[in-house]
């Protein structure tokens, strides 16, 4: 009798222990690059052809489309070959097909920016997440254990916290991170912590994550000029931002008229007003400039009292020109 009594006890107490290894192994995991990787390219095939046939085909997509679904079949195989930006596609296909009448072709978007968010690119994790899933109003179980590994492994915070406050699934995605509380790595372990704390105390999520301000501000260089660092400046903005052909920007005609204007920059200040209008070219609310080794220029604004309103500006914008009043 004592022998069968326990016996429940003892099967319990082994499942309890299987429970807590798999979390242990669970969070000493975390991210498996080459794991990622696989996922990533047994979704999207290496197919010089395909991407040949989706180049061709994205020139025309608001005239000449397939069916939904054989678009979708389109940009799944032509994806890691074109020459186009794969940043502006998966926002396209976020865009066009998250909200669909049909489930199926919602699910097979989806599943597509869900790939996606397995690249071996960061950028590309990132927008598959800012961009495509973290606007689906009710995530599943997988997409909230891939934005825990995303948000231990401190990729997207800001979205993903932004994401499942907004869908309120918030205590579902606690349940993904409570195990990396646990991990060997102090890192995981830490961001793990201030996750949940986040969500518990309402504080703001992005205060945790950043660098004390005296350790943000990076240290002046005096061995680069003002021409160098506006072109490398106006270089990484084209190599990073996914919006031009979205928004119609043509960034080599913004080069050839503002890079010039470099050689002539003098001052501190002149140098930062000239990037403040390089950035408001991007004509993004999210592009912003912060002070760096130099703080921000002071930039003209509009004044008014009771009486009226005055504007001490000498330049205004019209028709994508700065134009001298």
């Amino acid at each position: 009798m004592a022998i069968r009594a326990k016996l429940p006890i003892l099967s319990a107490a082994a499942i309890l222990y299987c429970l807590s290894a798999l979390c242990f192994a669970y969070a000493e995991r975390v991210r498996d690059p080459n794991a990622e990787k696989s996922i990533f390219e047994s979704h999207f095939p290496d197919s010089n052809e395909a991407g040949e046939e989706f180049n061709i085909w994205w020139k025309t997509k608001d005239t000449e489309s397939p069916s939904d679904d054989e678009t979708l079949d389109l940009v799944r195989r032509g994806f890691r070959r074109t020459k186009w930006s794969r940043m502006t596609v998966l926002s396209w296909v976020a865009a066009k097909y998250l909200g669909h009448p049909n489930p199926e072709i919602r699910a097979k978007a989806v599943d597509l920016l869900y790939n996606a968010s397995f690249s071996p690119q960061g950028h590309l994790r990132h927008y598959a997440v800012y961009f495509g899933l973290a606007n689906i109003p009710d995530k599943s179980a997988e997409i909230l254990e891939r934005f825990a590994r995303l948000a231990v492994s401190n990729e997207s915070v800001n979205r993903i916290v932004w994401s499942v406050k907004h869908t309120k699934q918030v205590n579902e995605f606690l349940l993904y991170v409570e195990p990396y509380i646990s991990s060997p790595d102090a890192d995981v372990r830490k961001h793990a912590e201030e996750l949940k704390e986040l969500f518990e105390n309402e504080i703001e999520h992005w205060e945790n994550w950043r660098q004390p301000a005296d350790e943000q501000k990076p240290k002046r260089r005096d061995d680069v000029d003002y021409e160098t660092a506006f072109a490398e400046l106006y270089e990484t903005l084209w190599l990073s931002y996914p919006c031009f052909e979205m928004k119609g920007i043509d960034w080599d005609a913004v080069g050839e008229e503002l890079l010039p204007r470099a050689r002539e920059v003098e001052t501190d200040e002149q140098f930062g007003l000239l990037c403040v209008e390089l950035v408001a070219r991007l004509e993004d609310s999210h592009a912003y400039m912060l002070p760096g080794a130099i703080g921000l220029p002071e930039i003209p604004a509009l004044q008014w009292d009771a009486g009226g309103c005055t504007i001490p500006v000498s330049f205004v914008h019209k028709q994508n020109k700065v134009i001298e009043l």
